[in-house]
């Protein structure tokens, strides 16, 4: 019996070397040979750029020239611009922004935003734009019209400011207000039949309106927050 054990304990080192312990100490291995040489991955062209865009304060920072894009109207499809900007030594800001799409649709505006004033508790900003959409969907009106749709132009004409004050630590009062002009026209799609070629005025009362309005607006918040 003494040799009987006395086997079984020789041989126990033996088993314990198993061909799939040899197996995991031989990727420890290589997982440590990979960790001395492994280098952190570098990012490419494009993520270069948009990294360097946000340390640089995001597509919104204001600099003397960056990408801009949409901002038209739904239906513009991809849009892209410039938009260029200065910050004066007062605090002020100023900037342009130019925006086209494939489908002819196109934004120009102006934009400006005071310095705080009244030791910080009061700001101004306004903007002058112009933007043309010249094909606008229209399907018709009620259900007796064609399942067709056809285009017209809009173009839009803006002036607007607004406000924004803080009277006291928990309390801010913004308010604005906008005057626009929308003039319509044609559709400009070589695919798809103009509005006018469909309809009539007494058809679509309001087609060859251009209307105007003046919109204004105020909000109260109350922040309870220290």
């Amino acid at each position: 019996m003494l040799a009987v054990a006395a086997l079984i304990l020789a041989a126990m080192p033996l088993a314990a070397q198993t061909p799939s312990d040899s197996r995991t100490q031989q990727i420890e291995q290589e997982q440590a040979q990979k960790a001395k040489t492994a280098a952190p991955p570098r990012p490419n062209l494009v993520e270069r750029t948009f990294l360097d865009i946000e340390q640089h304060g995001g597509f919104g920072a204001v600099t003397p020239l960056a990408p801009a894009f949409g901002g038209i109207k739904a239906g513009s499809g991809l849009a892209l611009g410039l938009a260029s900007g200065k910050q004066f030594g007062s605090g002020d800001v100023f900037q342009v922004t130019a925006v086209g799409s494939l489908r002819k649709y196109w934004l120009l505006q102006a934009a400006a935003q005071s310095r705080e004033l009244a030791q910080g508790r009061l700001k101004f900003s306004g903007r002058l734009r112009l933007q043309d959409a010249p094909q606008v969907a229209f399907y018709g009106i009620g259900p007796g019209t064609p399942k067709v749709r056809t285009d017209y132009d809009e173009r839009k004409y803006e002036v607007s400011g607004q406000a924004i004050a803080e009277p006291l630590r928990f309390l801010r009062a913004i308010g604005g207000v906008e005057y626009s002009r929308y003039t319509t026209g044609p559709g400009k799609s070589s695919r798809r039949s103009s509005v006018d070629e469909l309809y009539s005025p007494f058809q679509v009362p309001g087609l060859d309106a251009d209307p105007r309005y003046i919109h204004s607006f105020g909000l109260l918040a109350l922040d309870s927050r220290s």
